[in-house]
């Protein structure tokens, strides 16, 4: 049975691209099909997949980019992949201190960010070290990006895949609405399923089927979506 057959969000068909490609009406689909709050500060989505090489990273990385050019709030770019970072080479950023530390209590979130373009941050994993579990497990009791101390605009979170790390689903649930990228075509129907069943009672709000197969020109104004 395909996976949108029995997905709890609608999903959004991304036509296959190479990294970070997409149009920014793509990921203006993505925040749009969410239906946020109005005016509530800050909301936190969160991006993530079954396993890994669905294409999250990506979904992350121009989701956040496409809000910071069309949002009056600042946008931050959080990466909890403790294991498999990579926001630090592909912005040209140092990768420590990062989220990690500002979970051991070392440091602040505001310390530890990045401007990398106009009205966007970056803050990378940082020093994860051999306690990378517990951080993870940590992160919903310190949960940095709410509160008094949190940012005030709108969070990406860089979220690791659900089924590759016990302590995933703990990760997401900080997050106040989660994205699900699937490669379409690779990703078996049951590890989609079984990643959405561990998210238990925070099912994902928006479904991304990345890679989709289309007999469309590119010329077509409705091609990837």
């Amino acid at each position: 049975m395909p996976p949108t057959e029995q997905m709890v969000a609608p999903a959004l068909r991304l036509a296959p691209s190479s990294r970070d490609t997409h149009t920014p009406e793509t990921y203006r689909q993505i925040y749009v099909g969410l239906e946020l709050p109005d005016g509530v500060r800050p909301i936190v989505i969160g991006v993530t997949s079954a396993i890994s090489g669905e294409g999250r990273t990506t979904i992350a990385v121009g989701l956040a980019r496409t809000l910071a050019a069309d949002l009056d709030v600042p946008v931050m770019l959080a990466e909890v992949d403790f294991e498999r970072p990579s926001l630090a080479p592909y912005f040209g950023v140092p990768p420590a201190p990062g989220l990690c530390d500002v979970l051991r209590d070392d440091t602040e979130l505001d310390e530890v960010r990045h401007v990398v373009s106009p009205n966007l941050s970056v803050v990378t994993t940082g020093s994860a070290g051999q306690d990378a579990a517990r951080l993870m497990r940590h992160l919903p009791i310190r949960d940095p990006f709410h509160g008094p101390r949190g940012p005030q605009g709108v969070v990406i979170l860089d979220l690791p895949p659900i089924i590759n790390h016990s302590y995933s689903p703990l990760a997401a649930s900080v997050a106040d609405a989660i994205v699900l990228v699937v490669r379409s075509g690779v990703t078996p129907h049951g590890v989609v399923h079984e990643a959405i069943e561990r998210l238990g009672d925070r099912p994902p709000q928006g479904v991304v089927l990345n890679g989709v197969r289309t007999s469309l020109p590119r010329w077509w104004p409705g091609r990837g979506a």
